[in-house]
């Protein structure tokens, strides 16, 4: 199932291949791939909460600049 305007704002709902994809008209775009979920923006994504946990066997990170600012840093690391 596919809803869109005549923007190119779109929800794109397919059962058989299970994905769920929403994109807008700037670029912006969710997809939801089985068991992946991949987000793009052209300018930034904003996570806000309380607490956020990440876990996972590989991390990665690619950035031409990393800004990080916090009262307390604290780094486990199991060598």
């Amino acid at each position: 199932i596919t809803i869109q305007d005549d923007v190119g704002n779109e929800f794109v709902f397919d059962s058989k291949n299970h994905r769920i994809e929403i994109m807008n008209a700037d670029g912006s775009h969710v997809d939801v791939d089985k068991t992946k979920i991949s987000l793009t923006a052209t300018d930034e994504i904003n996570i806000t909460s309380k607490v956020i946990n990440v876990k996972a066997e590989t991390l990665n990170e690619t950035s031409t600049t990393t800004n990080e600012k916090s009262s307390v840093v604290s780094w486990k690391v199991k060598i």
